[in-house]
């Protein structure tokens, strides 16, 4: 019995943490064949977007697809392409994230009690002179969660972002560090600032 082995093809990706970008891939006439459409789906949605897919009968598809980092390091995506009327994979990739420590703008000290859980407000100004919504990520949610992800700012505006942050037990309480990525809707402003936790 023969058994076809498909090979995974690699593209690497940078990033900074906290921050988004957009890439694209062809896939050749000859993998896409006669499919009419092509379904394409990532192991890491939260990670690789799938934003767009287009066909062209000449040249093959056109995969647009959004990258995102929370972490600092190296991570693997798998992309796979799937002719959805036959169920035919027709392309296999292997998206190889690095994701770079960001650029902050801000650090905020943060004094937090032992073994309880605590509300902070952290205010937050729209510099640009029109109404502009933003979402609000945490690089790690368990030690502070973000209560208000998206913020419709006015003009020039200000508003707090809503943070909890989760109760810690003495025997792991120390020091911490979290981002905070906050990002416009349309992605022109991309921003990181650092949480500097202090558990007493």
């Amino acid at each position: 019995q023969l058994v076809e082995v498909m090979g995974m093809r690699n593209e690497v990706v940078r990033v900074a943490v906290g921050q988004s970008v957009d890439r694209s891939i062809a896939l050749a006439h000859a993998e896409v064949r006669d499919a009419a459409t092509v379904s394409v789906y990532s192991s890491h949605p939260e990670a690789v977007a799938v934003q767009q897919v287009s066909m062209d009968p000449q040249y093959g598809a056109k995969v647009s697809f959004t990258v995102t980092a929370l972490q600092v390091g190296k991570s693997s995506c798998r992309v796979h392409a799937v002719d959805p009327a036959t169920r035919r994979r027709v392309a296999a990739l292997l998206l190889v994230i690095t994701a770079d420590l960001p650029e902050v703008k801000l650090a905020h000290e943060i004094s937090l009690p032992v073994g309880r859980a605590v509300r902070r407000q952290l205010q937050y100004k729209n510099e640009i002179p029109r109404p502009m919504r933003y979402k609000v990520r945490s690089s790690d949610p368990s030690l502070c969660a973000v209560q208000s992800p998206e913020l419709l700012l006015p003009a020039l505006g200000e508003r707090p972002i809503e943070l909890l942050f989760h109760e810690v037990p003495s025997s792991v309480a120390c020091q911490q560090e979290v981002f905070l990525f906050i990002a416009s809707e349309d992605r022109a402003i991309q921003e990181t600032r650092v949480l500097q936790l202090t558990y007493t």
